[in-house]
């Protein structure tokens, strides 16, 4: 039997220290605290290491976003990203020796590539230990079960060196919240044009069919936003969607909505990638309203651009999504700290709007509210989403905008109900209601704002398109753009509210407002300013 060395028992020593509260939070509306989980019940800890560097990955990222920059669309690569977010050796070292001491092996962590997450399954017992808590089996009213803790601590050697650590405190379910789908009548045969005289949108000066009003096709989507005629075929242009919460986009259904909306796309399909073992089911009757809604708009109005679905297992479009009330703020930050990834590495996250989203609120993401008819308004049938966020601060490629709606409102209206510091939501905006898909061998009729996302998706496709003809880099990180010199390239709405807290909510004007963003995109305009 070996002796202990002098090493490992001032480890032990050091690993005995006092716990410090690292978390706290109340619990969530609607759950209530049942049995404790059996002691060898599995987690999959999520552990994220600090970024420390991450204030360099910012500034690189709204440098090659901006369009007045030097820099502007010199992207980083993903191995130049890696290096900046990569964690400090002492917060890796520190954090291996307490695992370690906890009997946790090397070979049993897995790394993220740039090591600042580290993910290991462990029983439950053992992680109570670890973080000086105790965890339970959580009900929600619905019928939902989730294990989890209001508060966990970690021994005070290891303050700086983890930023959060998940399952913990975040009650976010992978069940519940669903999608925002708003469900119309059973759709029927697609309007006749013959007899209805067009629309002049006043917007674009194009004509759009005044069936339009009534059922949004990918031909009224085009004719809206001045995008007839544009294709999306050049080398090196691809679009991405997210698949979760077990929303399966369905093959045969896409083909029967090329078929009638995009004819010359019907023998074409789109890629699926699992991530951590996503599925991907084809049956026809677990076809997803959302997941089919996303495919079939984003990739009919980009086709023939190379298209792929990405399948979580649980839960670039994100369309389902947690509230900031559900989401603990570190755990918010950190979402941040990775959606700033994508954008400088010439990606376009884009996420849906509704109120108080925690994803829409990060500063690095463009959120898409929603609008209706023809002229547009911002969308009544549900809420187009918007407000100020509380966890994030205003970005400084807002503050133009936002402050000029700020000034507008009444002196002390809705004092108290919203952060007139935090980053204005929406950013732009889109159709969102009454479109036509198909859905389990049928055609339905459906809205929301997550209809509006995938809509701004596959028009930047478009124009990603007319940037890598010309040679140029594609779009990333969109917002710094549309905020300045992308501004006229974009349709204001005037007309419209956003409802909530027992008042009428914001209302629509002109310039930016928390309803519809800076408006709808004017493809054709767009695409002049970028390749001027």
């Amino acid at each position: 039997m070996k002796t202990p060395s002098l090493l490992s028992l001032l480890s032990f020593v050091h690993f005995a220290l006092a716990f410090k509260l690292k978390e706290s939070v109340i619990p969530p509306h609607n759950w209530e605290k049942h049995s404790a989980p059996p002691s060898d019940h599995k987690i999959v800890l999520r552990i994220g290491l600090p970024q420390p560097n991450f204030n360099v990955l910012e500034n690189h990222l709204f440098e090659v976003s901006d369009p007045y920059h030097p820099r502007y669309g010199a992207h980083l690569s993903k191995q130049e990203v890696e290096a900046i977010v990569a964690p400090h050796q002492d917060s890796v070292s520190t954090v291996n020796d307490w695992l370690i001491s906890h009997g946790v092996q090397q070979q049993d962590i897995n790394r993220s590539s740039a090591g600042d997450w580290l993910t290991i399954t462990l029983p439950v017992h053992l992680v109570e230990k670890m973080l000086d808590t105790k965890y339970y089996v959580w009900k929600h009213s619905d019928g939902d079960s989730i294990v989890r803790t209001t508060s966990y601590s970690l021994p005070e050697h290891l303050d700086g060196h983890i930023d959060v650590i998940q399952p913990t405190t975040m009650f976010g379910r992978p069940r519940g919240m669903r999608s925002t789908i708003i469900w119309s009548e059973e759709a029927k045969a697609l309007p006749s044009e013959k007899n209805l005289a067009p629309i002049v949108n006043a917007a674009t000066g194009t004509l759009v069919d005044a069936s339009c009003n009534t059922t949004i096709t990918v031909k009224c989507l085009q004719q809206l936003y001045n995008a007839v005629g544009l294709t999306s075929s050049a080398h090196g242009n691809s679009i991405g969607i997210t698949g979760y919460l077990e929303e399966f986009a369905n093959f045969q259904d896409l083909r029967s909505f090329y078929t009638e909306q995009v004819p010359r796309a019907v023998n074409s399909s789109f890629s699926v990638i699992s991530i951590n073992n996503g599925t991907n089911n084809q049956t026809l009757s677990a076809a997803g309203a959302e997941a089919n809604l996303d495919v079939q708009f984003a990739f009919g109005l980009s086709d023939p651009v190379p298209v792929t679905q990405f399948t979580f297992p649980l839960s670039i479009i994100c369309s389902n999504k947690p509230r900031e009330p559900s989401t603990p703020q570190e755990g918010a930050l950190r979402t941040s700290l990775i959606l700033a990834l994508p954008p400088i590495r010439t990606k376009t996250p884009i996420v849906m709007g509704t109120s108080s989203i925690m994803l829409m609120g990060i500063t690095s993401v463009t959120s898409v509210g929603g609008t209706q008819g023809v002229p547009e308004i911002a969308v009544s049938r549900f809420f187009s989403g918007g407000g100020f966020s509380d966890y994030f601060d205003r970005p400084s490629y807002q503050d133009t905008a936002v402050k000029g709606y700020l000034d507008k409102l009444p002196k002390g209206l809705y004092k108290g109900l919203y952060n007139p510091g935090g980053r204005g939501i929406p950013d732009v905006a889109a159709q969102g209601d009454r479109f036509r898909i198909w859905l389990a061998g049928v055609p339905r009729s459906i809205g929301g704002t997550s209809a509006s996302s995938p809509t701004f998706a596959g028009l930047v496709a478009v124009l990603n398109n007319a940037l890598l003809k010309e040679g140029r880099a594609p779009l990333g990180f969109l917002n710094p753009l549309l905020y300045s010199k992308g501004l006229p390239g974009l349709n204001d709405i005037t007309v419209g509210h956003n409802p909530g807290c027992g008042t009428n909510g914001f209302n629509v004007t002109a310039g930016w407002d928390p309803v519809t963003g800076l408006g709808t995109p004017n493809v054709g305009k767009l695409k002049e300013i970028l390749c001027k």
